[in-house]
């Protein structure tokens, strides 16, 4: 990572134009604007993705207008109450990342009325006007708050004004690069001690798990399985020793990159400082919580991808009672191709190739009919009954 990178926080509906150029101001000087639209619609909780994004910035500037914006589904343990954009603000500061609040004035331009900001997603929701009153209120008090803590922001007054308070953060977003140079020329020294370290270990861990293959082969009976196993035991010891430059170069590779965690970082303080083994079981203490945290994630983002499809799904569905098979079939495909365990798409594709099956040419009917049959073992090998006894039951 050669630039260093801030986290751009706004109220989407509210401000996305006045990000961009925020985003265009710091990529001319020279950093990477990070940002995560959010629009209240999204399936699944979005704080573990932007704390994500969060954390491989070194700092963030936002934008504060009068929109509450979208809110996780859960009051958060630290925060209490609190929109995904306050979210972004209040996590960063307990990282210790660099913060700017710029507060919005009511000449700078919104993407979105006022009025038509923080209403429900329902229509027929019942007081529409007291929803978005409740909203108002969360963000005035967090406006409040923000004045009242001591941190440091500024007004403006216009467009042209917010974007020349971002010019003039020239200077401070200075000191985030200089930190930020000073901190990846440390890691680079580190790590080239770091690397090497790694590779003594790989090479401890190497010659040790060689010898107890030697070891096992002087115990086979006969002379010529002896001599067999022995060459196999040095063959794979010269193969495993070639990788291990490869293997020690790639934690270095690694970390000089966005990509590592927490956990990835403490394990290769582990690998360097105590060796394999106890990097292992450092790993293997933590894999409950790390898979846990990727489903977690997978499941929100295949909510999100299927709200998307939904309406090519419904269009799909659409086209075929309006008698255009071939538009109908071209779309459900597509889709499958994006979501092939999507039971809902699976299903509406079943019915359309029956119906199609019963209508077409015998030869070309039958191939449509056993394919919608196939669909249908493998929606329920999806879906076992004791999992899933809803999706079971539609696909039955």
């Amino acid at each position: 990572m050669n630039q260093p990178s801030v986290f751009v926080s706004c109220v989407s509906p509210e401000f996305r134009r006045a990000r961009s150029c925020v985003a265009a101001i710091l990529t001319r000087l020279g950093y990477m604007p990070v940002f995560q639209e959010i629009f209240g619609t999204e399936h699944g909780d979005l704080r573990q993705v932007l704390r994500d994004k969060i954390d491989a910035c070194e700092g963030l500037i936002q934008i504060v207008g009068q929109g509450y914006g979208a809110e996780p589904p859960t009051v958060d343990a630290n925060f209490g109450r609190v929109s995904y954009t306050q979210f972004e603000f209040l996590y960063s500061r307990g990282r210790k990342k660099k913060t700017w609040l710029i507060i919005a004035g009511d000449a700078c331009t919104r993407d979105t009325p006022l009025e038509h900001l923080d209403l429900p997603n329902d229509p027929a929701y019942a007081d529409p006007a007291d929803y978005q009153a409740e909203r108002r209120a969360l963000q005035l008090a967090y406006c409040d708050q923000r004045k009242k803590d001591g941190h440091l922001y500024h007004i403006a007054a216009s467009d042209i004004d917010l974007e020349l308070k971002v010019e003039r953060l020239r200077d401070e977003l200075g000191e985030l690069r200089r930190a930020f140079e000073a901190w990846q020329k440390e890691v680079l020294d580190r790590l080239t001690i770091t690397t090497e370290r790694i590779r003594a270990h790989l090479l401890e861990s190497a010659e040790r798990t060689h010898q107890v293959a030697l070891a096992e082969a002087t115990k086979a009976s006969g002379w010529e399985a002896r001599e067999r196993l022995l060459k196999a035991a040095e063959k794979t010891h010269s193969g495993r020793l070639s990788r291990i430059n490869e293997l020690a170069d790639s934690f270095a590779e690694i970390q000089g990159t966005a990509r590592p965690t927490e956990v990835f970082d403490e394990m290769m303080r582990i690998l360097a400082e105590e060796g394999v083994d106890q990097a292992l079981a450092y790993v293997g203490f933590q894999r409950g919580g790390i898979l846990e945290k990727v489903k977690a994630r997978a499941i929100a983002t295949r909510e999100r991808n299927r709200a998307d499809l939904l309406p090519l799904l419904k269009s799909a569905q659409l086209e075929a009672e309006r008698n255009h098979p071939a538009e109908a079939e071209h779309l459900f495909r597509e889709i499958l191709a994006l979501e092939p365990d999507w039971s809902e798409l699976r299903n509406a594709l079943v019915l359309f190739l029956i119906e199609r099956g019963e209508v077409i040419e015998p030869a070309q009917g039958n191939a449509k009919l056993r394919e919608a049959v196939q669909i249908c073992e493998g929606t329920l090998a999806l879906n076992p009954r004791e999992k899933s006894p809803q999706d079971w039951a539609r696909t039955q």
